[in-house]
């Protein structure tokens, strides 16, 4: 018997610092973060349940994002992804009518990560520069200077935020 407790305990030292999963990488390790974000909310979202979830210890995270703030950044960046249409010779309002309806149905999409978003798109945490470039582009080819376009940004995420996304569904 202390033979199989030894080969026990070595088979779970090699696990501990064994790589990790090879079905696991940092995109579905963002999905599985934002899944549950969507179905909890932020304020109970951790990387212990978010481990569960994934069917791994919580150091195995680690393989993939720094931290907790890493992770949450880049939630914010996949709930982004395909946001920003493409910047053509399409008219300023076009651009911005087609931006402002993705990014609501993006926010209604995951309304618990609106509190995220707000904070990300001020430090320009997690979001694409297509994002926040052509927004800011839109405004200076509408006629503002890059700081009165710098401020529209700001007030037009503010709004179009707080109009969109309420409070989340938890």
């Amino acid at each position: 018997m202390p033979a199989a407790n030894s080969t026990r305990r070595l088979k779970a030292a090699r696990k501990r610092g064994a790589p990790p999963r090879r079905d696991l990488d940092r995109e579905s390790v963002v999905g599985a973060a934002l899944a549950e974000i969507d179905e909890i909310g932020l304020e109970s979202f951790n990387l212990r349940r978010l481990a569960r979830r994934l069917g791994v210890y919580p150091t195995a995270i680690y393989w993939y994002v720094p931290n907790k703030n890493e992770l949450l950044a880049e939630v914010v960046g996949a709930v982004f992804r395909g946001v920003a249409p493409m910047r053509d010779d399409a008219d300023w309002r076009n651009y911005l009518r087609v931006l402002f309806n993705r990014y609501r149905e993006s926010i209604q999409k995951h309304p618990n990560v609106g509190p995220l978003i707000a904070a990300h798109l001020i430090g320009n945490l997690g979001i694409g520069f297509d994002f926040v470039e052509g927004v800011l582009g839109a405004l200076q080819e509408a006629g503002l200077s890059e700081r009165n376009a710098h401020l529209g940004f700001l007030s037009a995420i503010g709004l179009d935020h707080c109009a969109s996304a309420g409070h989340g569904s938890h």
